[in-house]
């Protein structure tokens, strides 16, 4: 199985997702406290390869 990350950032997107997951039309993981840790340092790492990434081709195109 493959899984996605989501993380609503408004009260919107937090209903929108209980509903959909209430629903039956996506599956939710439930984490401990360990592995919700985990999660939440690579999503960290990740969005810090991105903006990294992003930086090295603006100085490439300029």
């Amino acid at each position: 199985n493959k899984y996605t990350t989501v993380i609503p950032r408004t009260e919107k997107g937090k209903n929108i997702l209980s509903q959909v997951i209430n629903a039956g039309i996506i599956n939710c993981l439930d984490l401990d406290s360990n592995k919700k840790t985990k999660m939440i340092e690579l999503i960290s790492q990740f969005s810090q390869s991105k903006i990294k990434r992003k930086e090295d081709f603006m100085k490439n195109i300029i």
